[in-house]
């Protein structure tokens, strides 16, 4: 029997980091998702990767996050996302938070002229009914502590 007990142990631990990996993949699908439907302007789409209970550093909560965006589709075209991705770090309650480099570049029709924005963000999101949905947007500050999930 424990002769067994090590390549047991050995398929468990890489089946949870096949799991971890999967999960980790499905985080930041979420989050390339939203990225592009916000460079389509498709504002169902977003709506649909977002809790009720959203709300960001910035002040938005969901509805208000929305109308932000419509002004931000009738003033800018051409809008284009970079992200790049520090880590995520999964909980076992269904939560996790990806740590990322986000670089926006918008085209303004009323002045012609292209703005730049960047910013590091945490992306907190809940599993909900199966599927991965952003709960909550942070500016990144550099604190002691980690994030807590």
């Amino acid at each position: 029997m424990r002769r067994w007990l090590g390549p047991l142990m050995m398929l468990i631990v890489v089946g949870r980091c096949d799991w971890v990996g999967r999960e980790e993949a499905k985080v930041f699908r979420t989050i390339k998702t939203a990225a592009r439907a916000v460079e389509k302007e498709n504002l169902d789409k977003i709506s649909k990767l977002i809790t009720e209970e959203y709300q960001d550093s910035w002040g938005h909560n969901r509805e208000e996050l929305l109308d932000f965006l419509t002004g931000i589709f009738y003033r800018y075209n051409q809008i284009k996302i970079k992200l790049v991705k520090n880590s995520i770090v999964l909980s076992e309650n269904k939560a996790a938070i990806c740590d990322l480099n986000v670089w926006v570049t918008l085209y303004d029709k009323y002045s012609g002229e292209f703005e730049y924005w960047q910013e590091r963000v945490l992306v907190y999101l809940n599993r909900v009914q199966g599927q991965w949905k952003i709960t909550y947007v942070a500016k990144y500050s550099s604190r002691t502590e980690e994030p807590v999930i």
